[in-house]
């Protein structure tokens, strides 16, 4: 266990929706003066080293676990700004990993990556790019989820349209069309994310990733936010600081192992269980340790995104 500093949003004092404004933002439309209105104040909390938990977390339960032993071909130490090889190499790969974790064909339908990002505070100093155009993004900084219920659903709506639109940042057509994304939203679906570092000369030693334990967690700790696009309004979910929660972080996480976590799941909205037994959601955030500063060798890490569509319950 670690002692670290954890982001937390701050409820506008007017009572008004947060809102922030993506970096592909130049220049903020006419009339805004703010790239985002909402704030955050740190504070101190133990973070559990997940490699002592007995028994493991469960991805259902707990919002995430643990893969161990992930083989991949493609070396992204050397390939990792290389964005096609790790759409047609990697994102096969991660699609497997997910399928496995969450019961195999038997449970999962279908599982799409529809987009990815690589982090360094390296690489983004550089302003260093993919060969896709995106950059290379620095770590998160606040407690937050990707989705809110509405996004989630919206999130899958748009991967039946193109780039331009909304849709995937890097698969080269949509993966679904506009039939099959209803009927998906319509059922049990859910987002996942798989994090991991991909350096293979060294584990992670500073701004490790820290996921909030699901079964610490309750509704109300969670604050809706816009995340504006110059194509679309987006909504992620802030959140308030509560003392129950659990933060918990891989220690020295190495190149073969996978954080799976969960953005959403659509299942206790339709009464497949309830939401105690299976969270919609749970935060995450990345925080420096105590003992890293600008010398520590930087964490290097992909993030892919994962829809999955399970099996309909007989």
């Amino acid at each position: 266990m670690t002692t670290a500093q954890i982001n937390y949003a701050i409820p506008n004092a007017d009572g008004s929706q947060r809102y922030a404004y993506d970096n592909s933002f130049k220049q903020l439309p006419a009339g805004v003066t703010r790239r985002k209105n909402g704030e955050s104040q740190p504070f101190t909390v133990e973070v559990h080293d997940g490699r002592t938990l007995s028994p493991p977390p469960s991805l259902m339960r707990n919002g995430y676990c643990l893969a161990v032993d992930f083989d991949t071909a493609l070396d992204l130490q050397n390939n990792g700004l290389d964005s096609e090889k790790i759409v047609h190499t990697y994102y096969p790969e991660i699609r497997r990993l997910v399928t496995e974790a969450l019961g195999g064909a038997d449970a999962v339908k279908r599982a799409i990556v529809f987009d990815h990002t690589i982090r360094s505070r390296v690489r983004k100093a550089k302003a260093e790019k993919e060969t896709n155009g995106e950059n290379v993004g620095g770590y998160a900084s606040t407690a937050h989820n990707d989705n809110t219920s509405a996004s989630a659903k919206n999130r899958v709506r748009l991967l039946s349209q193109a780039k331009a639109a909304g849709g995937s940042l890097t698969l080269p057509k949509p993966p679904l069309t506009e039939r099959e994304a209803e009927e998906i939203v319509s059922g049990r679906f859910g987002l996942f994310n798989v994090w991991r570092h991909f350096r293979k000369d060294y584990p992670v030693l500073d701004y490790p990733l820290a996921v909030l334990d699901a079964q610490s967690a309750r509704p109300e700790d969670f604050l809706s936010s816009q995340y504006i696009y110059p194509d679309r309004v987006g909504e992620t979910a802030s959140v308030l600081r509560n003392p129950e929660h659990r933060w918990i972080y891989y220690s020295e996480m190495r190149h073969n192992e996978a954080l799976i976590f969960k953005v959403f799941d659509s299942a206790s909205e339709l009464g497949a269980c309830t939401a105690e037994q299976c969270p919609p959601n749970t935060a995450h955030t990345s925080f420096r340790l105590a003992d890293s500063d600008a010398s520590t060798l930087a964490r290097e890490s992909i993030e892919c995104r994962v829809l999955v569509e399970f099996v309909a319950s007989s």
